[in-house]
């Protein structure tokens, strides 16, 4: 345990309130073949679309003739095949010699992509170049999830905004893997999770005014555009404590909805909402079970604070 220390109130909670962004981006970085995404809602099911490319296997027909069964892209021995184009439509001839004229490619009456001038009997690798798959991982008690498809083309996953979007792994910050034991955090020394974020087009940009500003991101897959509008946040979330009235004290945040949780036993929770210029809610904390522990949440990201670990006020603030 000495490369890893116990990740401090704010450690997570910088990369989302510090990330007034020009582009989509989510809090994603890559160690070894694993990809994690941190930031989510604790012991939550979250769905991750994975992009690959699939092989599989086919043998060519006494006629030399390849029969294929796909709605996506796929190449075979060098060629590359779109199913959704308009391909002649033919059927498969029952004596090769009928296969004079046709086209070397063709769809047959039933459905099936035909490739001619194969040798009969030989098999053929099929190479499905963006097969799509959905995973559905439960994140554990620290709002991280690990899956091994760092390999993938790409993947969709949730934004820090709320939305979702196409990222590209080879653009992934690569660093070592956070730990989670008995529910706390742990970072591993020299991962910056300031850093440890990936932009939409693999590119990161970071703004530091405090105006919204609105950004057309366009998706560099699809073609798509989507417009989205954020609120800049450039000072960091702080969180306090008094313990003569028992309370924990959360501000310089923006506005919006606060989830506030004892880590312990989350179905002891709270909410709160910042409006206006107040940025700062006051957590009572014998109404969570006078936790240790707690997980503060909004738009499904999360940090944890640690009662022992704020510093003292003497100041209760009117939020």
């Amino acid at each position: 345990m000495k490369k890893f220390y116990l990740v401090l109130t704010v450690q997570l909670a910088q990369v989302f309130y510090l990330l007034p962004v020009t582009a989509q981006q989510a809090t994603v970085y890559k160690s070894g073949d694993a990809v994690i995404l941190y930031g989510v809602q604790p012991n939550t099911t979250v769905n991750i679309d994975v992009f690959k490319i699939v092989e599989r296997a086919a043998i060519a027909n006494s006629c030399g003739v390849l029969l294929v069964r796909s709605s996506e892209s796929f190449a075979v021995d060098g060629q590359t095949i779109d199913p959704n184009s308009n391909l002649t439509i033919r059927e498969l001839p029952e004596n090769c010699s009928q296969l004079t004229g046709y086209p070397t490619t063709f769809r047959t009456t039933t459905g099936a992509i035909a490739i001619t001038n194969k040798n009969s009997g030989s098999a053929y690798t099929i190479k499905l170049l963006n097969h799509k798959t959905t995973r559905q991982i439960l994140s554990n008690d620290c709002g991280f999830v690990k899956l091994g498809e760092a390999q993938a083309s790409k993947l969709n996953l949730p934004t820090i905004t709320g939305g979702r979007a196409d990222f590209l792994p080879s653009s992934f910050t690569q660093g070592k893997s956070l730990l989670c034991v008995k529910g706390a955090l742990y970072v591993p020394f020299g991962l910056n999770l300031k850093t440890a974020v990936a932009s939409v087009g693999g590119s990161s940009t970071t703004t530091t005014s405090n105006s919204s500003t609105t950004t057309t991101t366009q998706n560099s897959t699809s073609g798509s555009t989507s417009t989205t509008t954020v609120s800049s946040q450039t000072s960091q979330p702080k969180a306090s404590k008094n313990s003569s009235a028992n309370k924990l004290i959360i501000n310089s945040v923006p506005p919006g909805t606060y989830i506030v949780k004892n880590a312990a036993n989350p179905a002891q929770s709270k909410t709160y909402t910042v409006t206006g210029s107040s940025s700062c809610f006051v957590v009572e904390r014998s109404q969570l079970g006078n936790a240790s522990n707690f997980v503060v949440s909004r738009q499904g990201l999360t940090f944890p604070v640690s009662w022992s670990s704020v510093v003292e006020t003497s100041t209760i603030p009117s939020c």
